[in-house]
């Protein structure tokens, strides 16, 4: 699942995962996405960080505090906070240390890509 409030790269990370053979379901908002979370499987969840209403932070909490630990998805979060002085080098390093991966907005294709498959393949 990509959690992205972001019109335009939402839809391009889903087309990129799709052709690399992935199954995708897409969510703009954080509200929607834990409600599908909540009643879907998924192997993974790629979230932003900065999003209105639910944000990325608020989402992975409640994957942590809602959902049995057997069923809970490997996390990769992404944010271009740290562009517009958003996001610390200690919270970049304490976000790495809760999550599966960590990703800088833009990313190249191969980078994301092959972050998925490390973090699948953990």
């Amino acid at each position: 699942m990509i959690v992205e409030d972001h019109d335009p790269l939402r839809l391009a990370l889903g087309e990129m995962l799709t052709k690399a053979g992935y199954s995708v379901i897409v969510s703009a908002h954080g509200d929607e996405a834990s409600e599908i979370l909540m009643t879907h499987h998924f192997d993974l969840l790629i979230t932003d960080i900065f999003m209105p209403d639910v944000d990325g932070y608020a989402l992975i909490n409640r994957l942590r505090t809602r959902m049995d630990p057997a069923r809970r998805p490997k996390v990769i979060v992404m944010s271009g906070g740290q562009q517009r002085g958003l996001l610390t080098d200690d919270t970049i390093t304490v976000l790495r240390r809760s999550v599966d991966a960590f990703l800088r907005k833009p990313m190249p294709k191969r980078i994301f890509l092959n972050t998925i498959y490390t973090v699948l393949n953990a």
